[in-house]
């Protein structure tokens, strides 16, 4: 007889442990998963959380110079953007000079620190003063300086035509001043044009003359480390002085009052001294034509005295021009004129100020070169033997 065949059965309650604990095992798994998906989105959130924080911060630091929060652009220069700007603490506004990005080689910053300095140790009132030089971490250089606001000689004389010889003598003479500051010190502007000289709005009064942009300025004395490119004559063609095209090292204090003679010649005219097509034909003026008298060119009466002192500043000779700086101010006092009053601004500014696009803003506007070179009124001009050639300069 055959052995019964027993079948095992099965432990009911080894069956049900097996069954539990592979629950367990897919649980855990499955938590584990949920724990691993948690932790990546919490560190997920954690890294957007970080790097929106550091763009946040970056944008602000990009609008943060040292003590100073950047406002909007006002303008640019040959080597600068100027910014509105907040002085942290003392919620002084100001007017922040960036040296451009692309000026990053040493001879620009070198030009820009020298610039900075020589304009701080001018203390004329009328000349814009330079309050706090600094250097970002990345070595972004700025200076802050007053925020002025009003107008450029060039902008009210595109908006209301040429000025009374009352105001002209006003303009004439603090300019002249705050230009014999400078040359007192060694300094030759040589950049002196309209779009380089304000009337501001200051402290109640109108009118208030301010000398801008000494990016050009040179140390008569000794031209510090070399910075001054010897051979080039550096400033805008329709103001500059005869020596100035003609040979750049005789550049002296009366350059400038050459300049500022054609600046008043603007200014009482409407018009440049010389002008023309390119260029070469308006240095070539200068170095041998004479300006037509003012009272030729606009038919109305202009103080004699007045006239003569701008011509005599057109001299081609530096040593028939006025003395200094001061002379040409002493000279203007006896220019006879009714004197421009607090009254007479006001109402100037009442009359015309809306035709200007007014605002707190430092930097310059941009002469309209001759129009072979209507891109950039600022140029380096190099001499040749037959020929001037102009090239863009910094």
């Amino acid at each position: 007889m055959m052995p019964e065949r027993q079948t095992a059965v099965p432990n009911s309650h080894a069956l049900l442990q097996d069954r539990a604990a592979g629950l367990g095992r897919v649980a855990l798994t499955a938590v584990v998963a949920a724990v691993y998906q948690l932790l990546i989105a919490v560190g997920l959130a954690s890294l957007a959380a970080r790097i929106a924080g550091g763009l946040r911060r970056e944008a602000r630091d990009a609008r943060c110079l040292g003590q100073y929060t950047l406002g909007r652009k006002l303008g640019e220069g040959g080597n600068g953007v100027i910014f509105r700007a907040t002085h942290a603490t003392l919620e002084r506004p100001s007017a922040i000079k960036l040296l451009r990005t692309e000026c990053v080689s040493l001879d620009a910053q070198a030009r820009f620190h020298r610039e900075a300095q020589l304009t701080a140790k001018l203390s004329h009132p009328h000349t814009v003063r330079v309050l706090d030089y600094g250097e970002t971490p990345d070595g972004l250089l700025y200076y802050a300086m007053e925020l002025l606001d009003g107008a450029t000689l060039r902008e009210i004389v595109e908006s209301a035509g040429p000025q009374t010889p009352a105001r002209v003598v006003h303009i004439l003479q603090h300019t002249a001043l705050a230009l014999g500051e400078a040359h007192s010190l060694g300094l030759v502007h040589r950049d002196v044009k309209p779009s380089n000289i304000m009337l501001a709005r200051q402290g109640g009064e109108f009118d208030v003359t301010k000398v801008l942009d000494f990016g050009l300025v040179k140390a008569t004395a000794v031209d510090a480390e070399n910075l001054t490119q010897a051979n080039a004559v550096v400033g805008t063609p329709r103001y500059l002085s005869p020596e100035a095209i003609r040979a750049p090292k005789e550049v002296c204090p009366r350059s400038d009052l050459y300049s500022l003679g054609a600046v008043g010649y603007y200014l009482v005219t409407g018009r440049h001294a010389f002008d023309a097509e390119t260029v070469v034909e308006v240095c070539a003026q200068h170095l041998t034509s004479t300006p037509r008298p003012p009272t030729q060119v606009t038919g109305e009466p202009i103080p004699p005295e007045l006239e003569s002192i701008i011509m005599t500043c057109l001299e081609k000779n530096p040593n028939d021009r006025p003395a200094s700086g001061r002379a040409m101010a002493e000279a203007l006092e006896r220019v006879k004129v009714p004197r421009w009053s607090r009254d007479d601004a006001e109402a100037w500014w009442g009359q015309f100020g809306q035709r200007i696009d007014l605002g707190s803003r430092n930097e310059p506007a941009t002469e309209q070169a001759p129009r072979a070179h209507a891109e950039d009124d600022r140029k380096v001009v190099r001499p040749t033997r037959n020929a001037v050639s102009v090239v863009q300069g910094w």
